[in-house]
């Protein structure tokens, strides 16, 4: 009988090392019940697909900006512009006396 391919474990530095994370993350997800699904058959040990997935649902696809976002924006940008116009700094050279 054919058993289905099951991915090798990685061990906490391999798993850390392929999240580009540190071994002390991982152990902090874990205690929070935090970070990738792991197992412990004898050390922790974590599944690749497990990383993968993990990974996956922590990616963030940005919105498209709306158009009236970008003009409530641009008036601020407005609003800034003016009233930077209106600072005063000091002259190159001269230093502010405390």
């Amino acid at each position: 009988m054919n058993k289905p391919i099951v991915s090798p474990l990685m061990t906490e530095g391999e798993a850390a090392a392929w999240l580009q994370t540190s071994p002390a993350t991982l152990r902090r997800w874990r205690s929070k019940g935090q970070g990738p699904a792991w197992s412990k058959p004898c050390g922790v040990r974590y599944r690749l697909e497990d990383l993968e997935e993990y990974v996956r649902s922590k990616t963030v696809t940005p919105k498209a900006q709306e158009p009236h976002q970008a003009k409530k924006w641009g008036h601020a940008s407005e609003a800034l512009k003016k009233a930077a116009a209106t600072w005063k700094l000091p002259a190159k050279g001269v230093s502010r006396a405390a």
